[in-house]
């Protein structure tokens, strides 16, 4: 009886480790990031005076009547940008997967589109300026701020998403001639071989949209 009155001051120790750790890890996985301030938000796609074209893979592509996407002979790739939508009700994203989006999309469509649609120096005519936006980058293994060791802190695993919207517009006149946009979510977990890569899922989808967008100029999709 006594024993159960008085518990042994090593039960007492490792009942409040394990809290403090419970809370620990409860704190790190709910904390807001802490190295990117919020990003802005998606607009409204503008397609006014676009026609829907059909499209098996996109899930929408909108381009001016009259207008040849593939009589372009060069392309301005623009620094890509990120508006993020409030899709799947999910933590904004951190600085570092903004930054890998951005560095990654703008390398894939560039490597999709060359040669056979050479990138440009600067716009003018014939060429035709390419802006992306990412609006959604969700990674299979999100990470957290730096634990004090400096470490970044991997707390989960899970399926993958990435959304994005581009506007082509002539190079001389700056009229916008086509937008094209498309969303995709990754495998389940059972089944998704990407869960183990940072951003296996969202990386996928965006080397497959940038051989779409060049096969959508007339481009020969490189690798």
């Amino acid at each position: 009886m006594a024993g159960r009155m008085n518990p042994k001051p090593a039960t007492f120790l490792a009942a409040a480790l394990l809290a403090s750790t419970l809370a620990s890890g409860a704190a790190v996985a709910a904390a807001p990031s802490a190295d990117a301030s919020p990003p802005a938000r998606a607009q409204a796609l503008a397609s006014q005076g676009l026609a829907e074209v059909p499209h098996d893979a996109l899930d929408s592509v909108h381009v001016k009547p009259g207008v040849n996407l593939a009589s372009y002979r060069s392309v301005v790739v623009e620094p890509v940008k990120v508006a993020i939508e409030d899709r799947h009700n999910r933590p904004d994203p951190q600085k570092r997967d903004i930054e890998h989006a951005q560095r990654y999309f703008a390398e894939k469509l560039t490597q999709a589109l060359s040669p056979a649609l050479p990138v440009a120096a600067g716009a003018g005519p014939g060429t035709l300026r390419i802006q992306v936006t990412v609006t959604e980058y969700v990674p299979n293994k999100p990470v957290f701020p730096r634990d004090d060791r400096g470490h970044w802190i991997h707390r989960s695993i899970g399926v993958g998403s990435a959304a994005f919207t581009a506007e082509l517009r002539d190079g001389a006149t700056g009229e916008l001639v086509a937008v094209v946009s498309d969303a995709d979510v990754g495998l389940p977990l059972n089944s998704n071989l990407r869960i183990h890569q940072e951003w296996g899922d969202a990386d996928h989808f965006v080397r497959t949209w940038s051989r779409q967008i060049a096969a959508l100029l007339g481009a020969r999709a490189a690798g």
